[in-house]
């Protein structure tokens, strides 16, 4: 029989590996919608209080739109990872796993998503804070 006609052997260190990428990217497909529905609930919050200003104040109104344009960056950026991680996701589902240079591939690919999904996250999550720090100090001088 010629090697290459010989059917691989399953590696379960490898196998096993491959799963845990696999529930790491259905996590991050949780993560990257649920940013997409705090950039709604954000945008939501600007186009509320833009619509409730009783007087125009330029200050107010650069913030708010410093604001939306964080919001998207942001969401340019989720956009992008979205689909990274729906193309890794399809990646994960085939049966190459015996073949090195596939699996170094996959190891390099879920490193380099796992640290941009986190920068994504962190940035999103000072965003958030941001505005929400912001928003009362809009409010201060009326009560």
């Amino acid at each position: 029989m010629h090697s290459d006609t010989a059917i691989p052997i399953p590696n379960p260190k490898v196998n096993l590996l491959i799963n845990q990428f696999r529930r790491e990217n259905e996590s991050w497909k949780l993560a990257l919608a649920f940013l997409i529905e705090e950039d709604i609930i954000l945008k939501a919050g600007i186009s509320e209080i833009l619509k409730n200003m009783t007087q125009t104040d330029e200050d107010i109104l650069k913030r708010l739109e410093h604001f939306h344009n964080r919001l998207i960056k942001e969401n340019d950026t989720v956009r992008l990872l979205r689909t990274a991680v729906n193309d890794t996701g399809i990646k994960l589902n085939r049966d190459f796993y015996f073949e090195a240079y596939f699996l170094n591939s996959i190891i390099n690919l879920q490193s380099k998503l796992r640290k941009e999904i986190e920068k994504a996250e962190l940035d999103f999550l000072e965003l958030k804070f941001d505005f929400n720090d912001y928003i009362p100090g809009i409010f201060q001088n009326e009560f």
